[in-house]
């Protein structure tokens, strides 16, 4: 479809309005300034985004994802949401329209043509007729006539028409939204070439990345202490990884975009295309002093150092090392991974892959 069009389609945001800003690429209220509901917006925008990501759309799909994770970052940035909003508010505020004040001319009589006055020889006239019409009724043994005053006549409002009662009137139905039918396996298979994936486990502290390529090879481990798994096929929209022990399959969720294992241990996720370089992290890590919030309440803090060790005060002294993949902090203990963090923008900080409860902030000094 040349003409397609995904903002007008999946968002609802019709040409007039295009191209959006980033409140309406949100579906906000202009100028919103409650951070909890921008990032809950933008979580919504790309969560039903996302559903198209294995469509005939998908790189239309990434297009619209990447602008939305901009406007998320910028919004949520104190300093850039205001510098776009003084920029905005130039161009969709309209300046005050000053209505021209109209003096209004007085209507003057003319001295030629004075206001008409009834004359006083008809007025006495009909005095005089009165006078001969009571007289005569009394003579002639008649009752006087009694003049009555005109009623004023009475003005009924129209109605509309009443329909029978053998005529019911009915709401018009809504219509249907559009509902994107199930990926078939090409679409799959050009979704999982096209981006890099995040393996996340429920019951393990690791996650890590793959790589899906076009000839059936991908990158990727399926636990720590196990080889890595090299290669991959679909059928039928089950994901397979091929290896000596019996495959193991994942569907895709069209509604989370994630590839879910049968028993929901460990999903396939994509990693945000917007997200900050591995070196930009590394750099980060090492510029700060970090303080560690556990699950369990137990606090630590952590000096990265540039060549991949660490030094840490306090409850997770046993960790030594750390390590950065597509934006995933990896700290070891020994050769197993203890926990796994991905950065949060908004917040500034990195926080626990599986339920985002264990968080390292940078310390301000």
């Amino acid at each position: 479809m040349a003409n397609f069009d995904p903002y007008h389609r999946w968002l609802g945001i019709s040409p007039k309005d295009q191209p959006p800003n980033h409140y309406r690429l949100l579906s906000i209220d202009l100028f919103e300034s409650n951070p909890d509901v921008i990032e809950a917006a933008a979580d919504k925008q790309m969560s039903h985004v996302r559903t198209y990501q294995a469509g005939q759309h998908s790189q239309l799909s990434q297009k619209v994802l990447n602008e939305i994770s901009a406007a998320r970052v910028c919004l949520l940035n104190p300093e850039k949401k205001a510098e776009y909003d003084e920029s905005l508010r130039v161009e969709v505020v309209p300046a005050p329209v000053i209505a021209p004040v109209v003096t209004p001319t007085p209507v003057r009589r003319s001295a030629s043509r004075p206001a008409w006055q009834p004359p006083a020889l008809v007025g006495g006239l009909v005095v005089v007729a009165l006078v001969i019409v009571v007289l005569f009724g009394v003579n002639s043994g008649q009752e006087p006539v009694t003049v009555l005053p005109k009623s004023k006549t009475t003005v009924t409002p129209s109605l509309p028409p009443v329909p029978p009662p053998s005529v019911k009137l009915r709401p018009q139905p809504e219509p249907k939204p559009q509902v994107e039918s199930k990926p078939t396996d090409e679409q799959l298979r050009q979704l999982l070439v096209a981006n890099e994936w995040l393996r996340v486990s429920t019951t393990n502290p690791y996650c890590y990345a793959f790589t899906f390529r076009a000839d059936g090879t991908c990158e990727g481990r399926r636990k720590q202490d196990q080889s890595e798994w090299k290669r991959w096929e679909l059928r039928e929209g089950v994901l397979y990884f091929a290896e000596s022990l019996a495959p193991v399959p994942l569907l895709y969720n069209t509604r989370t975009g994630k590839f879910v294992q049968g028993d929901g241990k460990w999903t396939l996720q994509i990693i945000d295309p917007a997200r900050p370089t591995d070196d930009q992290l590394r750099k980060l890590l090492v510029a700060n002093k970090w303080r560690w919030a556990g699950e369990d309440g137990r606090n630590s803090v952590f000096t990265f150092k540039p060549d991949g060790s660490c030094t840490v005060t306090g409850s997770f002294s046993a960790m030594k090392r750390w390590t950065i993949d597509r934006a995933i902090l990896s700290v070891v203990s020994g050769s197993w991974v203890i926990a796994s963090l991905q950065y949060d923008l908004q917040g500034q900080r990195f926080v626990g892959v599986q339920r985002g409860k264990t968080t390292l902030s940078p310390i301000e000094e």
